[in-house]
């Protein structure tokens, strides 16, 4: 962030200093001096670098779940769009979805989740395949891609001076800030659109599905190798998994058997869902940490 301010200072103390009286009009009178309003320009400007960053670097650990809970977090705002002292300038929300959604690249996961989709089946009349499952996203991801097409908030943000110019710079910084984070984050923590992650959200995903805590997946040993009853070895979920398939769970199949007249329903299989994550966390760190304990006992 500190790097930023000294790279870009000097093109928005330029920018303020030359501003036109009409422009000036439309700036709050409290900001009287130069000095004030470069300080706000900056501030503005930080406060959007550091929550888009952040929403990035969620992505980045998380994948789509990430988005998914932003997107909740936007539903109960007053305003999708406005920035202002009022909202302690935090970036609109439709600004923070369309970063994230850049971010995520849904084809890339979509085309990865199609390859293993028709694998998983399950016995249930509303959602009974992963392409369901897929299918339900996809078309819940295009109305947030729709969302942020929409430029309302862009029209906010040019309505001031000041926050256009702190916004100004804003695609430049944050694909500096992209290239940074891809460079000091380790491959191994990020969450990667890979066949490996799908299949892992699936197989949770079938145990959301019959009510069992999503805290591991069952896998195929190779012949030969020392097998339990079902001649498949247990691992523990990843948390980042565990989160996807619970959001993917809400997303495709609560929905399902949403109605006004069955609304206490909803709202109930939406708590027993939020405590199956929740235990799936639990188990899997529990499992992880006697892992080693057990192997050495044996």
């Amino acid at each position: 962030m500190d790097q930023e301010e000294s790279l870009f200072g000097k093109r928005i103390r330029t920018k303020i200093e030359q501003l036109d009286p009409e422009q000036e009009k439309k700036i709050d009178s409290k900001y009287e001096t130069a000095a004030d309003r470069i300080k706000r320009a900056f501030q503005i400007r930080r406060r959007a670098l550091e929550e888009i960053a952040a929403d990035c670097f969620a992505i980045s650990i998380f994948g789509p779940a990430a988005l998914l809970a932003l997107h909740e977090f936007a539903l109960f705002a007053r305003s999708m769009d406005k920035v202002s002292e009022a909202t302690d300038w935090y970036p609109p929300w439709r600004t923070r979805l369309r970063y994230a959604l850049r971010h995520l690249d849904w084809p890339t996961w979509y085309t990865c989740f199609g390859t293993i989709a028709s694998d998983s089946k399950w016995t249930d009349g509303r959602i009974n395949s992963g392409i369901t499952i897929l299918n339900v996203l996809n078309v819940h991801i295009s109305t947030l891609e729709q969302l942020a097409s929409e430029t309302d908030d862009q029209t906010e943000i040019q309505k001031d001076p000041l926050t256009e110019i702190a916004y100004d710079s804003l695609d430049e910084s944050l694909e500096r800030g992209k290239n940074d984070l891809d460079s000091q984050v380790d491959q191994s923590r990020k969450f990667l659109s890979t066949k490996e992650r799908c299949v892992e959200i699936f197989a949770l995903l079938e145990r959301l599905h019959y009510k069992i805590p999503p805290n591991e997946v069952l896998i195929a040993k190779p012949i030969g190798s020392d097998l339990d009853l079902a001649g498949r070895t247990r691992t523990p979920a990843t948390l980042a998994s565990i989160f996807n398939a619970g959001w993917f769970h809400r997303v495709a199949y609560l929905p399902s058997i949403f109605s006004f007249d069955r609304s206490k329903t909803y709202f109930e299989e939406l708590d027993i869902l939020n405590r199956l994550v929740l235990k799936g966390i639990e188990m899997s760190d529990l499992q992880r940490e006697y892992a080693p304990y057990s192997s050495t006992r044996n």
